[in-house]
């Protein structure tokens, strides 16, 4: 099986990783752009793109991963990435992997926050032939400010009490102002990943049910540890597409960890995220033999 091309991409002042998987066709119908998330589910869940890039070329479709700038293999720093430079660094993929592929349309798949830009990307472009969400945050600053709840337990290990609450923090991110105690900048996230206050400026206006939507055939997933329903918001979010008479399906994938969290059960591959993945872009009967050979190899 063949690895994927490395390749860093001019994005101005820094330098933006790619990583190309070509698949084994002289005029692929579309490529696939993988958008990863937020932080460190981006850093969690690299891998498992990695596993998806090569399913996917292995079933003829070729496609490409990167890193923001500011994150993993590019330049820049990640407290300067905000919604507006990751959307630009996704319009960036989406032109080197037509370029690399000669495909004149793509596909985005996006995790998580990642879900979130690829949509509204998107919903700007006319060659997104297909678009794949697996748990994208309609309202991603629900979902940031909960994860400053770490930073606030986070405290009571350090200081045996809250010296700061997350509103404090958020209104000295706003302000551009530190949260300086005991030494320690408390504008942290999630393993200790630094905010910006442009990252928290335009996270806190986005929502996907009330933005632009794309006109592209669209699968929401949700995933789940165990079998269930979507959640309240994705249901929402379906119905808001289909009322834009967008063909939208939103359904359920099993996974044995919830793949872009530290969990006492690691893995480094989501396969049915896959499975359904590849059946949705049309790839079913090239599905198991190409999931497999990945989910086996070395």
């Amino acid at each position: 099986m063949n690895g994927p091309i490395g390749r860093f991409v001019d994005r101005g002042e820094h330098a933006m990783f790619t990583a190309y998987f070509p698949a084994a066709v002289e005029q692929p119908r579309f490529a696939v752009v993988l958008v990863n998330a937020f932080a460190s589910e981006t850093e969690i869940f690299r891998v498992h793109f990695v596993h998806f890039g090569r399913a996917l070329a292995a079933a003829g479709i070729p496609a490409l991963r990167f890193d923001y700038v500011g994150y993993g293999d590019s330049q820049g720093d990640f407290e300067a990435a905000c919604p507006a430079s990751m959307e630009a660094d996704i319009e960036a993929a989406i032109e080197e992997a037509k370029r690399r592929s000669g495909a004149s349309r793509v596909v985005l798949v996006g995790l998580r926050f990642g879900a979130t830009l690829a949509a509204r990307v998107a919903a700007r472009r006319d060659d997104v032939e297909q678009l794949v969400l697996w748990e994208p945050l309609v309202k991603p600053w629900d979902d940031l400010f909960a994860q400053l709840r770490a930073t606030v337990s986070m405290q009571t290990v350090l200081f045996k009490d809250v010296k700061a609450t997350r509103d404090q923090i958020v209104e000295n991110l706003l302000a551009g102002r530190p949260t300086m105690v005991g030494g320690y900048d408390l504008n942290v996230i999630d393993d200790g990943y630094p905010l910006g206050r442009e990252m928290v400026e335009q996270t806190k206006r986005i929502d996907l049910l009330n933005e632009g939507t794309s006109r592209a055939r669209t699968l929401v997933l949700h995933v789940r540890r165990n079998p269930g329903q979507p959640s309240k918001k994705l249901v929402e979010y379906r119905d808001r597409l289909a009322q834009q008479g967008v063909d939208v399906t939103l359904d359920t994938v099993v996974e044995s960890t919830l793949p872009w969290l530290h969990e006492a059960t690691y893995s480094t591959m989501s396969p049915n995220l896959y499975r359904t993945t590849l059946d949705f872009l049309g790839a079913g009967r090239e599905r198991e033999r190409n999931v497999d050979s990945v989910v086996e190899a070395p």
